[in-house]
């Protein structure tokens, strides 16, 4: 599905005026967009002297990936074979079209490298395909993670890039960018400048006194505040060791779990008590201050390309992130990639690292119980992490790799994939302001098939006016990471009588 005019990379930027009615969109249908329903297409081409009854309505696309047992897409469905829920009301489709991408496996053979010599060129797609490549260096990724995954994005680019794709390398922290590109060699030394690009702030995470998964910061802040809780106790036990607030080493072996709440503490352990609290905030906020920076960037960039006509894919390289408290934040980010035509590929850049990050033998020699513990906690945050990845992969039709140390093996999968979904739009009445959650639900009427598409929407929180809107749209057509070769515009003209005449 595509709206507007057909922006190409690599054109020239030009502004082009053309007298009359224009085409005013500047990006395609969003998630929640304005839309007409069909009846009022059918009276703009009556006579003028028709009444027309004009209802405001918005627009929810859904993309639904459907399979069979095997993992096998499912490509024969026609819009009678689906049924879509909003709150569990059924709703009437609108529109629906089957979308394929083709396989954008390279033209060369994968043992071959730039430079050597090339079979006879293939035929360009019928229209290119941008594939944004985004390394997540804002939420503490390792290091070696980092390294990892600029070595993976070398020898996916060393290996070709096929006919017709354009690349471009982005850090969330927006130190480093790479316009769309099919320029290997290009590619290639921009990726030797990386390393001095990224941000390798240092982690929280990083082995000392006291370590604290994400996850276990969150529930110590958010879900059990108080002793307890295996994730409070866990710390308290570290802290102890680190001699925190007093403590001996050797208390930690008394108990398994401190139970019975901040009352029941002595001195010396409210001490401790506090500390951990403190520590579980100050760690959760920066982790949610800098995750919501990276989805500021993915939105950004999304937007970016919403008045480009191509192919549009992208692949974030992250070792992932905690979703509960910016569940809004992800939501709106699907609905702007459903809004775009963009598919969103994960790939979980810690691979199958078990204790890269915590030492849970550090302070916890002494109990073998807490050690448990604190290995089962760092298990739990790595999954916990991985659900939003899963998520963002899932909603818009990607593929999300995991559980895997080869980064270049999953970048070849993501990309060369052969992406097929169905996308299903209705209409409903415009929603409130108010940030509320509308869940979504897709049936199909074969049986033995698998359907996967995004959860629900969140309405938005404010309401921009047209004027507003069509500013924002006009500002994110103009930093496209892209040269436009003509910009659409909507013109109209007013005329008035100053002056009587005689």
């Amino acid at each position: 599905m595509s709206l507007g005019r057909a922006f190409l990379p690599g054109a020239i930027l030009a502004l082009t005026l053309v007298a009359g009615w224009l085409a005013a969109a500047l990006a395609p249908v969003p998630a929640i967009a304005e839309a007409k329903p069909p009846e009022t297409e059918k009276v703009r081409g009556e006579s003028s002297s028709g009444f027309t009854l004009k209802v405001p309505v918005e627009e929810v696309v859904v993309n639904a990936t459907v399979t069979d047992r095997d993992g096998k897409p499912i490509t024969d469905l026609t819009a009678d074979d689906f049924e879509v829920f909003e709150n569990r009301k059924k709703q009437t489709i609108q529109s629906f079209s089957h979308e394929i991408y083709q396989s954008s496996q390279s033209s060369l053979t994968w043992g071959s490298t730039v430079g050597a010599e090339e079979p006879a060129p293939e035929a360009p797609p019928e229209k290119p395909r941008l594939l944004s490549l985004v390394i997540d260096d804002l939420t503490y990724p390792p290091i070696g993670t980092l390294n990892r995954t600029i070595q993976a994005i070398r020898g996916f680019v060393e290996r070709g890039l096929k006919a017709g794709n354009h690349i471009s390398i982005i850090t969330a922290s927006r130190g480093y960018v790479v316009p769309f590109t099919r320029d290997s060699e290009l590619l290639l030394a921009e990726i030797d400048r990386i390393h001095k690009k990224l941000d390798f702030t240092p982690s929280m995470d990083r082995p000392g006194c006291v370590t604290m998964t994400d996850a276990q910061a969150e529930e110590i802040h958010v879900v059990s505040p108080g002793p307890g809780s295996r994730a409070f106790d866990v710390a308290m036990a570290e802290a102890e060791g680190c001699g925190i607030g007093g403590a001996s080493a050797n208390r930690m072996s008394d108990r398994r779990r401190i139970g019975g709440g901040m009352a029941e503490l002595d001195e010396t352990q409210q001490a401790i008590a506090a500390y951990v609290q403190a520590l579980a905030s100050q760690h959760l906020a920066l982790k949610q201050s800098r995750t919501r920076r990276l989805l500021d960037v993915l939105r950004g960039h999304i937007r970016s390309l919403g008045p480009v006509e191509a192919q549009k894919s992208m692949v974030l390289l992250s070792a992932g992130f905690l979703h509960r408290a910016l569940r809004y934040e992800l939501e709106r980010l699907v609905d702007m990639a459903l809004k775009t035509g963009m598919i969103f590929n994960t790939i979980r850049s810690s691979g199958l690292e078990t204790n890269a990050v915590y030492n849970v033998s550090n302070n916890l020699t002494n109990n073998s119980n807490l050690r448990l513990d604190k290995a089962s906690l760092v298990a739990e945050d790595r999954i916990q992490k991985g659900m939003a990845l899963d998520y963002l992969a899932r909603a818009t039709g990607g593929t999300y790799f995991k559980d895997n140390n080869d980064l270049g093996a999953g970048l070849r999968q993501v990309v060369d994939r052969q992406f097929s979904y169905y996308v299903l739009s209705y209409a409903t009445p415009p929603k409130k302001p108010d940030g509320r959650f509308y869940s979504l639900r897709v049936k199909v009427s074969r049986p033995g098939v698998r359907v996967t598409h995004r959860k629900g929407f969140y309405a938005p929180k404010e309401r921009l006016s047209p004027e507003e809107q069509k500013k924002k749209e006009m500002l994110a057509a103009m930093r496209a990471p892209t040269d436009l070769r003509e910009i659409p515009l909507q013109m109209s003209y007013h005329t008035r009588h100053c002056c009587n005449r005689a």
